[in-house]
């Protein structure tokens, strides 16, 4: 795929920026065309080794600073020039990085800091893009920091780049910006994630950021990718629902933010916390990232490929912060007794018996961790609703929550059935669920619940009913209007319907007889004033019920007693004019 860079801007004079742009003062531009590019780096490549050195060096840190410093302003550039950092810019700051000495590397990376976002749900568009540039060279340089990737100078030379999926097709195929430039979503290095080998990152890079404690503290720069998964709470502002540039950025920024944190060795903090077990207090966005690094944690592969980091660390000559860095570097070497500590709290009985029926998804069961990798298939399915559709919503992501955890419960049921109170809990959630038709995509495993809870059909059948008469009653007597009276109609019919049935009838009895809340007469009278096709309707319904309790093995003799009794001290005016109505018709 070929970027489309705008020439325009090649021929701009940075002398003729807007007076008004909001840039820091000294900075460097980060959105330069294709030729003027080539232009820079032919000219930077022909100086003399230090003076090439001290120039790649001097632009690495006015780009970081600027995209640094334009990241945290609340309003964007008005000059192009900073708009943002166009993919042949980015690609010749890595090229020419590897001219640079390891010292020099290593300031760079020293300076290429994410700065601890708090409020990175609160971002605007802008602020996204500009801190997910600043990702994608962190990411780029942990993973090719010593040596260039062979397909560098071939992308450079053909203009070729590394492609974000998804994104990018869904951002041209929804805003249908043909102005700003392209590709506006890219990576640096391979964007795709692969599991099933360790993270192939830098042995010197992982040396500069986890050795080096007095310029770079890990921790920090850990928290504030974490906290940059975060941005994908953009979407829930009414203002960003609807915007192609805030959804895409979202997303974008996410995207990158979570490869890198489940890249990267986790911190010391984090795993003290996990190995508090259930115990531990894991605020937004850290239950994310534990569900990937817990499973790890118990892994030999893992645990193995984080021993190999020891000896590429770099200990410090005080005793004291020597003592406190090698616990640090030996965070991974401590996974397995890690699963010990959390251990020695028996896991929930129920949680065990879980983990033993659980089905077992064929199509990871050759995975080093199967979990992760049904985790990260999870992630980035949620991800890519971001910025799929012109307008964002939660309910796809609800409704694959709703049915895992319907699943879950169909799994688990046959514990439940020794516990008369969850027993009951569980009935009581599922049956609103079976008859709610916006669940419909749920009623398979809901159904199969219900089933090991009460196995004879004709008692769920019931109960079923019972929950649709109970849902129904007040609706039918205290909502009757001209507007209404179609769908009360049907409800009427459906009461009609299960008469038929002996879990219908069951069900009529069970909610009726010796009940002062629910009363059939009520529904009588309620009619008095409805429209003749209703209220026909509803007497048909009560001959129906009087016609069963005079049938042998049909309704109980006690429902139709109670409809009488209620009549007899119903008011006799609204009981009159109900009389009338049936005998002369409406008014």
């Amino acid at each position: 795929m070929r970027p489309g860079g705008s020439e325009a801007t090649d021929a701009t004079d940075s002398t003729q920026r807007p007076a008004h742009a909001l840039v820091p003062d000294k900075a460097e531009p980060y959105s330069v065309g294709p030729r003027v590019v080539k232009l820079i780096g032919g000219m930077i490549l022909g100086k003399s080794a230090t003076e090439r050195e001290n120039s790649i060096l001097a632009m690495w840190h006015k780009i970081v600073n600027t995209l640094q410093e334009c990241a945290l302003q609340t309003v964007p550039s008005q000059d192009h020039d900073y708009e943002d950092l166009n993919v042949e810019h980015a690609q010749l700051l890595v090229y020419m990085f590897h001219s640079l000495t390891l010292m020099q590397k290593k300031s760079v990376v020293e300076t290429l800091s994410i700065s601890d976002r708090k409020k990175a749900m609160t971002l605007a568009p802008h602020q996204l893009m500009l801190t997910t540039r600043l990702m994608l060279l962190l990411e780029y340089l942990m993973r090719h920091l010593y040596d260039a990737p062979q397909s560098l100078l071939q992308q450079i030379k053909s203009r070729i780049y590394c492609e974000v999926p998804y994104i990018e097709q869904a951002y041209r195929r929804l805003s249908h910006d043909e102005t700003s430039m392209r590709p506006k979503f890219y990576a640096l290095t391979n964007s795709e994630i692969n599991n099933q080998e360790n993270p192939k990152f830098d042995g010197l890079a992982c040396n500069f950021v986890l050795g080096t404690p007095h310029k770079l503290k890990y921790p920090l720069l850990l928290d504030a990718l974490l906290a940059l998964l975060n941005t994908a709470c953009v979407c829930d502002n009414e203002l960003n629902q609807a915007s192609p540039v805030a959804l895409s950025a979202a997303h974008y920024c996410f995207q990158t933010a979570w490869r890198l944190v489940i890249s990267m060795p986790p911190a010391t903090p984090h795993m003290d916390k996990l190995a508090l077990g259930t115990g531990a207090a894991l605020p937004s966005p850290l239950p994310l990232h534990a569900v990937v690094w817990a499973p790890r944690a118990d892994n030999k592969k893992v645990v193995c490929a984080g021993k190999d980091l020891e000896a590429l660390m770099e200990v410090p000559n005080n005793p004291s912060e020597q003592a406190v860095w090698i616990a640090r570097l030996k965070v991974c070497s401590t996974f397995g007794p890690l699963g010990n500590a959390a251990g020695s709290t028996p896991p929930p009985a129920i949680g065990a018996w879980l983990r033993a029926h659980l089905p077992t998804n064929g199509f990871y069961t050759a995975h080093i961790i199967p979990s992760e990798s049904a985790v990260l298939n999870l992630v980035s399915s949620h991800c890519e609703l971001i910025s799929a559709n012109p307008k964002y919503s939660i309910g796809m992501s609800l409704m694959m929550l709703a049915y895992s955890a319907a699943k879950l419960l169909e799994i688990g049921a046959t514990r439940l059935v020794d516990n008369t109170e969850l027993m009951k809990k569980t009935i009581d959630l599922v049956l609103p669920a079976l008859t709610d038709g916006r669940l419909e995509f749920i009623a398979e495993p809901l159904g199969g619940t219900l089933n090991v809870l009460i196995p004879q059909v004709n008692k769920a059948e019931q109960l079923i009913h019972e929950h649709i008469i109970r849902t129904t009653y007040p609706v039918m007597v205290e909502n009757l209007q001209p507007s209404t009276e179609k769908t009360l109609r049907h409800m009427v019919k459906y009461w009609e319907k299960i008469l038929e049935r002996p879990p219908g009838r069951m069900a009529y009895e069970s909610v009726f007889i010796d009940s002062t809340t629910y009363s059939l007469g009520k529904i009588l009278l309620s009619a008095q004033n409805a429209r003749p096709t209703y209220s026909e309707r509803v007497i048909k319904l009560f001959i129906k019920i009087f016609n069963s309790c005079e049938t042998a093995d049909h309704l109980n003799s006690a429902l139709c007693i109670s409809i009488c009794t209620f009549i007899g001290v119903a008011d006799q005016q609204k009981l009159a004019s109900f009389m009338n109505q049936i005998c002369f018709g409406p008014p």
